[in-house]
């Protein structure tokens, strides 16, 4: 199980996995901050 230089698959799949949790994550905030602004 060595690190094939030609397959960086997976570094991309977790890179991606990150990036949409933070997004995810961000707009959960950003959707609960708004919704307390509009129903407050």
């Amino acid at each position: 199980m060595s690190h094939d230089p030609d397959k960086p698959d997976f570094g991309f799949l977790w890179f991606s996995l990150l990036l949409t949790i933070i997004g995810l994550a961000l707009l959960m905030v950003m959707g609960g901050v708004g919704c307390q602004e509009v129903c407050s």
